[in-house]
């Protein structure tokens, strides 16, 4: 393919070189020029492994963070439910725990009233008692004066 022009005539060839030394014998270095789909093939060969590793492995993180925020979701689920439920308990916990003490506030009441009651019979009834041995022991006294 290597054509060789005249001894003594110099030409310059598109993307080689031409080469002068002697009259008689010229040397003529072609350079074929690199399609660019070769250019693209060698860079991609280097530059794909150098960005896609780093993308797969910030993919997978990714993934599996968005994995574990579901999980996060599902328990904050739960336990917004579950925190739901006990402010409901508590609620009614605290309403029981209000009426049991008014009960227990008028039977305190009740009990007070009741031993008041029975500390005016008493003393009622002491006075009474009192009263009839007062009478019983004049009576006695009467008694004697009279015999």
């Amino acid at each position: 393919m290597d054509q060789q022009p005249a001894p003594g005539t110099a030409t310059k060839l598109r993307g080689g070189v031409v080469d002068e030394g002697q009259d008689d014998h010229i040397v003529v270095t072609r350079r074929r020029p690199i399609p660019a789909t070769t250019h693209f093939a060698v860079l991609a060969a280097f530059i794909l492994p150098i960005t896609l590793l780093p993308y797969l492995v910030t993919r997978r993180q990714l993934l599996l963070l968005r994995r574990r925020v579901d999980e996060l979701g599902v328990t904050t689920t739960t336990l917004q439910q579950d925190l739901t439920t006990s402010l409901s308990e508590t609620a009614i916990r605290r309403d029981e725990h209000r009426r049991v003490r008014a009960l227990l506030h008028e039977m305190k009441q009740e009990v007070d009233e009741l031993w008041l009651q029975a500390e005016q019979r008493e003393s009622g009834r002491v006075a009474a008692d009192e009263v009839v041995r007062s009478d019983l022991r004049k009576l006695l006294d009467e008694t004697r004066h009279t015999r």
